[in-house]
This record gives C-alpha cells, structure tokens and sequence, in this order.
C-alpha cells in the first residue's frame, strides 16, 4: 500500500490505462473501510460487539486482514487463520438466534417454533 500515491500518479499520467484511476480509487475504498472498522472498534470498547466481550478485537483482526488484502490486491482468502475469528463470532451470533449486525438484534422467530 506504500505505492498507491505513486499508482495514482501514474493513472493520471499520459496514455496511462483508463481503469487504473477507478482501480486506485477501489483500492483507498477497501483502506476507507479499514479505518471504519478501526474507528468503530475504539468508539465502542465498553460493548459487546458482533457477540464478543467488550473490547475483544478478534473480530477487528479478521475485518482488517480482509480489508486491507483487498487494498493490496491480494485474495484475502490466502490469509485464511487471520479470518477465523470473524467465523467464530458469526456462528456464535447464528446460534444465539441473532442478526449478524455489531450490536445484538435478535432474530424473529418462527410461530411454529413457538409452539
């Protein structure tokens, strides 16, 4: 990620490749998204989010591995053990019977299951 003001450049520069300025652009979204994420994170360390204890960064650790794969341009799915705990919390949310948001909305149920 260190060259991307440097592929910026060069998108802008003459006979250079029409996609590459929107492939840029693509590439500080995913970084946007990152910083989102981290901000979201230290903004809410006195809550439970996505199911787990109050501050646990697990969750942060996956969504960043992911995010900032995505900016590199690389397949995030090559850095799969750093994605695990993202896993982790979306079953536990499943099994819990809860929507998979940052804080806990409980999913309705059946009225079949009800009874």
């Amino acid at each position: 990620m260190a060259g991307l003001g440097g592929l910026t450049r060069a998108a802008r520069g003459p006979g250079a490749d029409p996609n590459a300025l929107v492939d840029a652009a693509e590439r500080y979204a995913w970084l946007h998204a990152a910083g989102c994420a981290v901000h979201l994170w230290r903004a809410n360390r006195d809550r439970s989010l996505y199911g787990t204890e109050p501050g646990s960064a697990g969750w942060l650790g996956a969504v960043l591995g992911y995010l900032l794969a995505r900016a590199d341009g690389t397949d995030p799915r090559r850095r799969g053990a750093v994605l695990e705990p993202a896993l982790d919390a979306a079953l536990a949310l499943r099994e819990s019977g809860l929507l998979f948001t940052a804080l806990p909305v409980r999913l309705a149920t059946n009225r079949r299951e009800e009874s």
